[in-house]
């Protein structure tokens, strides 16, 4: 997570996503991409546009090694599909592409 804050950096929030319960949040900072899901009970499916290029990124909330972790894939249009279980993060960043 140190390397997301980093790429990070100083950028503005941008693609941000929210829904009315209060308990969802998805933003982009630069080339860095992180969605939190408060909900103590229920997944969260999440659909955003990332304005991250195509690629499979590895979620550097669950594991920094590209070798192991798991995956998120972005479309070509820089949307990306991905579940964030209760109370957990989803992270992703240009750093951490695996193809």
């Amino acid at each position: 997570m140190v390397a997301w804050r980093t790429i990070a950096a100083d950028h503005p929030m941008a693609h941000v996503v929210t829904d009315k319960t209060g308990n969802h949040l998805a933003f982009a900072r630069g080339a860095a991409f992180v969605a939190f899901n408060r909900d103590e009970h229920q997944d969260w499916h999440v659909s955003a546009t990332t304005g991250l290029p195509r690629g499979a990124y590895c979620n550097v909330a669950l594991s920094d090694t590209l070798a192991g972790c798991p995956l998120i894939q972005v479309d070509t249009y820089g949307l990306a599909n991905f579940t964030v279980p209760p109370l957990k993060t989803a992270a992703f960043h240009i750093g951490k592409r695996k193809s």
